[in-house]
């Protein structure tokens, strides 16, 4: 059966609070649309809540497993991390901790200035690592980095480049093969 809340629909529980213009609930597919206007709080943890908007969402959950499939000028403040996630296309597997982004995805690391674009992003929260794979850009203050991928490593900050990696730095371009 479907029910269909209309007009500024407010749903929690003890994961997350969702705002949204207008919600389907499948109950027998288990799964809730946000049809526009979506905001989502996120509450992993006292000390790691996760700000959402997008303009379309899914939220599924079934056997114990539970999704987000975030659609259409996806933004996500990850405030723990000191990053923001920009996209068109993001899928949260909440069992697994995965992040799948694609669809012009870019990271701003509010830290140190940092912005990181590529055409896809897996970030792995078990492990703090995103791999970031095909035309990846780095971007900071002082330099700029080009691979074909990358692995972050969000506990110490490093970004290792692999496939053509160059560096320009100080007006120096470094490049290895």
């Amino acid at each position: 059966s479907l029910i269909t809340l209309l007009d500024n629909v407010i749903i929690t529980n003890t994961e997350y609070y969702s705002t949204s213009s207008a919600v389907d609930y499948f109950v027998s597919k288990k799964n809730i649309n946000f049809t526009s206007n979506v905001n989502i709080i996120m509450n992993e943890s006292v000390s790691n809540i996760i700000y959402i908007k997008c303009s379309k969402a899914v939220y599924e959950f079934f056997d114990n497993k539970k999704k987000y499939k975030l659609r259409n000028n996806v933004i996500v403040d990850y405030p723990r991390d000191n990053s923001i996630v920009y996209c068109n296309l993001l899928d949260y597997d909440m069992n697994e901790k995965i992040t799948y982004i694609s669809e012009s995805p870019s990271i701003t690391n509010t830290q140190n200035n940092m912005l990181i674009i590529s055409d896809v992003m897996t970030k792995y929260d078990k492990t703090k690592q995103m791999v970031i794979t095909g035309n990846v850009k780095i971007i900071d203050k002082k330099n700029n980095a080009f691979s074909d991928y990358a692995v972050y490593n969000q506990n110490t900050g490093i970004i290792k480049l692999y496939g053509n990696p160059k560096l320009i730095s100080d007006n120096n371009i470094f490049k290895s093969e």
